[in-house]
This record gives structure tokens, sequence and C-alpha cells, in this order.
């Protein structure tokens, strides 16, 4: 009986090549794998996108920070919003001009703040007549605009303002001035009261 034993023959060069053809395809089958399951993945949003508008209630406790730090007594009496054109939406809103009456012989000024709350510039401002030191407010130009709707108020406004009138009972109101109307449309903060109480 033969006992020879066969020594195993080494792989030829084109079984290697057969075995490297198929590590090749494992990977990049493993690839094409991983690059579906990244695709899933959700992204996150861009923390460079816009910062959301503040309401108006909030950039004026800010600005009424900065105005007692820099005018100590001073009064805010007004804001005024920066629309470029008449629009339906308060978020159209650029930026606010915030209104303060100064005490004693200071000139009376106002703050320039962006819809996010970033104070940007100071420049005089003369107090009309016919107004008062805003009291505490808690509606928002957009809650008030919705009151203005809901009272069949839809056109565009321009312009849009803030004071107090000096009037029995006053509260803070908000104005819209709506030009296909000619009225301005009067929000009462308190009461949520809308009028029209003259043209524009």
């Amino acid at each position: 009986m033969n006992t020879t034993r066969t020594a195993r023959t080494p792989a030829t060069p084109a079984l290697n090549g057969c075995r490297t053809s198929r590590r090749r395809l494992r990977a990049r089958i493993g690839l094409a794998a991983t690059a579906t399951a990244l695709s899933l993945v959700p992204i996150a949003p861009s923390t460079a996108s816009a910062a959301p508008h503040l309401p108006l209630t909030q950039i004026v406790r800010e600005a009424k920070v900065k105005a007692q730090q820099e005018h100590p007594g001073s009064q805010f009496y007004d804001a005024d919003a920066v629309l470029l054109t008449p629009t339906t939406n308060p978020d159209d809103v650029q930026a606010w001009w915030i209104r303060f009456r100064a005490m004693g012989s200071e000139p009376s000024f106002e703050y320039k703040y962006s819809t996010t709350g970033q104070y940007q510039s100071t420049q005089p401002w003369s107090v009309p007549i016919g107004i008062q030191a805003i009291s505490p407010f808690t509606m928002t130009e957009v809650q008030a605009h919705d009151l203005a709707v809901k009272a069949g108020h839809t056109g565009a406004f321009k312009p849009l303002y803030l004071n107090e009138p000096v009037v029995q009972n006053p509260h803070p109101t908000y104005y819209f001035c709506i030009p296909s109307e000619g009225r301005t449309v009067a929000v009462d903060t308190v009461t949520g009261h809308v009028t029209t109480p003259w043209s524009c």
C-alpha cells in the first residue's frame, strides 16, 4: 500500500486573484451598506439658521434694562415697527424703535432693536403730544393682529406701533394702519377690544 502523502499544492495565482476579488466585492458591499445606513440617519438642522423673532414684550423688557442703566428714571413711551412694505404678517417686522422719555434736562431717545433682540443704535426722539408712559403689558403684536383679523380687519398694515393714549382709563394699545380700509385699527392690550378710532 502506498503510504506516500501528496503535498498540498499551494494556491495558484489564479485562485489568489479570485480570493482577492471576493474580498474586494465584500468590501464594496460593506461600504454600500454603510452609505445606505448613513443616508437614513436624520440630519440635524443647521445652527446657522435664522434666529426666531422675539415678541415685542421681550424686546421692550431688554430695552428698559438698557435705558435704566444709561438713563436712570427714563420711561418707556412708544414702540414703532420698521416695515419695508404693507404686510398682513407681523413677522415681517424688520426691527423696532423703542422710545423713552428721559428725566430732567436729558433729551428723550429711542433705541433700535432687531427682531432677534439685538441692540443696534440710539438716536434722539421728540415726545409727541397725546401719549403717556406705557403701563406693563403682556399682549404680543401677533396676538393683537389675530384679534384685529377676527374683528374683520384682514388688510395689509403699515405702520404698526404701540403706545398709551392720554384718555380716560388708558391701556397700552397696538395700532395697525390698514390703507385699504383707510382706517387705523386699535387693539387694547388689556381688554382685547378692537376699534377704528381714526383714519390713516
